[in-house]
């Protein structure tokens, strides 16, 4: 589970401009199916929680599964897959999931399995695919669970881990966008090469900044970290000289994956640094804002 409690910050981070809130389609919600990028996928981590507002994220007593999913996967193999979702009380249900590799692309292909209940989009902004609910596929009046089956065909050789990540709307059949649980997960899982399983996603012995998202950038950018249990972690901003220009503060939680979404809007196009510290250790990436 992806974790990003951030506890302070020295600058103010600018949120994310989620122009779709002021819609009044969003009035009755996406029966039909939800906005591409709403599966708690980078580079911004959005959630349906944009639209469907009235509990925060993870909330509910419910709970959503990724099924079948193999602990690493073999390249080129076919996968099936059931997405599964349940909570007692909701009467309608929705989802949306996507796949990508490191670099934030699509990784390997996902499939359309019942053409009645799900479908799929390829989204040309950010190079990766999501399958999600049609309307028949929202099981209006079902209760406790749904369940859609979907395909994934792994990648090729060479890619590297992969994440799955999953959104779910355990829905009151209101058609308002009001009264309805969000939940999220994301799964990575690694590669076999050889007969031999590639690095999986692992609780880091010490503290790492994994990726920079995306880099170049400008003006938005989002540092993903993994660190240690209870691990408080000072980042800091600075220029080629050394520099300190901002700094901020998180905290690891349980441990695991903490995204720390940026808006740079203040400094000009050139070279940074972002470097990350705590007790155990510390870790710099190289950050661009293009022109």
């Amino acid at each position: 589970m992806q974790m990003s409690n951030l506890l302070r910050k020295n600058r103010l981070i600018s949120p994310l401009c989620l122009g779709m809130l002021l819609l009044p389609a969003l009035a009755i919600g996406y029966s039909s199916g939800p906005l591409d990028h709403f599966c708690a996928d980078p580079p911004d981590f959005q959630n349906c929680t944009a639209c469907h507002s009235s509990f925060p994220v993870n909330s509910g007593s419910g709970s959503l599964e990724l099924l079948g999913i193999p602990s690493s996967y073999t390249p080129g193999t076919v996968y099936d897959l059931t997405v599964d979702l349940s909570q007692t009380g909701p009467t309608r249900w929705g989802f949306e999931i996507t796949v990508i590799k490191a670099d934030g692309v699509r990784g390997g292909q996902l499939e359309v399995v019942n053409v009645v209940q799900t479908q799929l989009s390829a989204n040309a902004t950010y190079n990766r695919d999501f399958m999600k609910h049609t309307t028949a596929g929202t099981f209006a009046g079902q209760t406790s669970s749904a369940s859609w089956p979907i395909r994934w065909t792994a990648p090729v050789i060479g890619t590297g881990p992969v994440t799955f990540y999953l959104a779910g709307n355990a829905a009151n059949n209101s058609s308002t966008n009001q009264g309805d649980y969000i939940y999220t997960i994301n799964v990575t899982v690694p590669e076999v090469v050889n007969g031999i399983v590639g690095p999986p996603y692992r609780q880091p012995e010490s503290l790492e900044i994994l990726t920079a998202y995306p880099n170049p950038f400008n003006p938005d950018v989002t540092l993903n970290l993994a660190a240690q249990p209870g691990e408080e972690v000072q980042i800091e901003l600075m220029d080629v000289s050394g520099r300190r220009l901002d700094i901020f503060t998180l905290n690891a939680g349980s441990g695991g994956t903490m995204h720390l979404p940026l808006n740079l809007d203040y400094l000009p196009s050139g070279l940074y640094f972002a470097r990350a510290y705590t007790r155990q250790g510390q870790s710099v990436i190289t950050l661009v804002k293009s022109k």
